[in-house]
């Protein structure tokens, strides 16, 4: 019986050695079940900062693009500052150059046998009350039409008078 007591001591502590590594392989296999479930975890959240850096990186493209469109407005705006200040400047300098004068503009339309003429007058006081200026257009009747209408648009927009010579 010594040695079945013997035997039985052996297989009793065998026994317990096994359920202690059974015990061991059963928290190592729930603590690399646990690890899955967090690296699983984590490579969505990884997943999820990857296109939020994607999303602020366009953002931040679109921002750059914005403030070059937002320099290149501000660069029209000023040029168009500076280009209605230099007119509102020539209009005063006209306004004063013509305060006091009346003008007044004929327009003549005239048939030649080589094609139509226009002949403008402007009349205005002071010492140079006459400006010619006669300019040849070839073309046909309706040409003419063309430029006695012009001539009454420009006349009625002066109100004054329009001659015509045939």
């Amino acid at each position: 019986m010594a040695v079945n007591v013997e035997a039985e001591r052996k297989l009793a502590s065998l026994s317990d050695e096994m359920q202690a590594m059974a015990r061991t392989l059963r928290t190592k296999d729930q603590t690399i079940q646990e690890s899955t479930v967090k690296i699983q975890l984590m490579e969505r959240r990884l997943e999820t900062v990857k296109k939020q850096a994607d999303a602020i990186v366009e953002l931040e493209n679109e921002l750059i693009k914005a403030r070059k469109q937002e320099r290149t407005y501000e660069e029209a705006m000023e040029q168009l500052h500076s280009d209605l200040d230099a007119l509102e400047q020539d209009n005063a300098k006209l306004k004063t150059l013509t305060a006091g004068q009346e003008r007044q503009s004929a327009c003549i339309c005239y048939k030649t046998p080589t094609g139509c003429r226009l002949l403008t007058r402007c009349l205005a006081p002071g010492p140079q009350q006459v400006e010619l200026e006669s300019v040849p257009v070839e073309g046909s009747l309706e040409t003419f039409q063309l430029f006695e209408q012009v001539c009454g648009k420009l006349l009625a927009f002066h109100a004054t008078y329009v001659f015509s010579l045939d």
